[in-house]
């Protein structure tokens, strides 16, 4: 073989000096799959929230507490180390994801006509703390994700669709929660 055709053949093959990359190393899928699991932690709180919030007849959207819960997070985030953008907005899409899961399980009651819950916890007592903890934990498993590389959407999704169920969590809660997640 003449010394053109051989570099020709290396080039193909991708062997050519300056042609080879070595392998991407993957992100760790161990890091999202407990992201995953803490973000299904706070939607399964939703369907309480949603049961205190049928009980007084509360909207499911409150704009100034969401505005008010995003600086404080993005604050939280600094001090983890995380760009208050990624920590805007993966809380922005857990906010939205969770009032995914209110609207379904108010569909669901409406359609049945369902009245009050008489064991409905309380929102401010009972179930902010605990969402509060949940988060976090999420900026911790926010910041171990991020620092192994983000997935794709196709890979986040895969390792989501196993992990965030429960009451209400419909795709689309799902689709709203990961969609930070993964790498453009």
């Amino acid at each position: 073989m003449d010394r053109r055709r051989f570099v020709r053949s290396l080039i193909a093959a991708g062997l050519a000096p300056g042609c080879w990359r070595p392998p991407q190393a993957r992100p760790d899928t161990a890091a999202a799959e407990r992201l995953l699991d803490l973000m299904n932690r706070r939607l399964e709180l939703m369907a309480d929230v949603a049961r205190a919030k049928w009980n007084t007849r509360s909207p499911i959207d409150d704009p100034p507490r969401e505005r008010a819960l995003l600086a404080a997070v993005a604050e939280a985030g600094r001090e983890f180390g995380l760009d208050p953008a990624d920590t805007t907005a993966f809380f922005a899409a857990q906010i939205e994801a969770a009032k995914a899961v209110q609207r379904e399980c108010f569909r669901e009651w409406e359609a049945a006509g369902r009245g009050p819950f008489p064991d409905a916890p309380d929102l401010v007592r009972d179930l902010r703390p605990k969402i509060d903890a949940v988060g976090r934990e999420l900026l911790t498993g926010l910041k171990s994700y991020l620092a192994t590389g983000r997935l794709t959407r196709v890979e986040v999704s895969a390792l989501a669709e196993p992990r965030l169920t429960g009451d209400g969590v419909t795709p689309e809660a799902r689709s709203l929660a990961v969609r930070p997640l993964a790498r453009n």
